[in-house]
């Protein structure tokens, strides 16, 4: 198993820092689990114990900025004031076609493979990459239905949101503005 870290020695000002100085680190040094089952620091040929602490320790602070709190975002003119991970669910999936309280949704997606897409389709409709590349491909060869639309980013989806009636998207709940009404936040 190999997994590149770097160790940071001084306390870092915060979490952003420690993020970006280990975005730019492209290799530093690799940990292997010896036969010993003893944990080393392999660096330009050397090799070196080190604890285990301090390798759960760098592997912790590489796994936090990794997940989005996703907001499911509507356009003002929609009379539901919330929507259950259920509902959406069926939204996304093309299996409703009218919103709770009415009115013809239009939904679109956001590019696959960015954190607010994954956290979506993990945590709201359950269903993962392939799982769901299946279904449309079940759903489009069937004749019934065609994929949502795909829009770049957080603030292109606020924007087609805010202008289109029935309009439904998903951002990152730190993008959230008056612009749009929240329906649904995934913590």
């Amino acid at each position: 198993m190999f997994l590149k870290v770097k160790v940071i020695l001084k306390p870092p000002d915060s979490f952003s820092e420690i993020y970006s100085e280990l975005r730019r680190i492209k290799f530093m040094c690799v940990f292997v689990i010896g036969k010993d089952n003893m944990c080393r620091e392999k660096y330009m040929g050397k090799s070196k114990k080190i604890s285990k602490w301090i390798m759960a320790s760098s592997l912790l602070l590489t796994s936090l900025p990794c997940c989005a709190d996703v907001a499911v975002i509507g356009n003002k003119s929609i009379a539901a004031d919330s929507l259950t991970a259920r509902q959406i669910s069926n939204l996304w999936l093309g299996k409703s076609k009218f919103i709770p309280g009415g009115g013809k949704p239009i939904v679109v997606d956001q590019v696959s493979g960015t954190s607010v897409h994954n956290d979506f389709y993990k945590n709201v409709v359950k269903k993962n990459g392939s799982q769901l590349k299946a279904y449309w491909a079940k759903v489009v060869f069937s004749g019934k239905r065609a994929p949502p639309m795909v829009l770049m980013s957080d603030a292109d989806v606020i924007e087609w949101v805010a202008s289109t009636p029935g309009g439904l998207g998903y951002i990152d709940s730190a993008s959230v503005n008056e612009t749009v009404k929240v329906l649904f936040r995934n913590p």
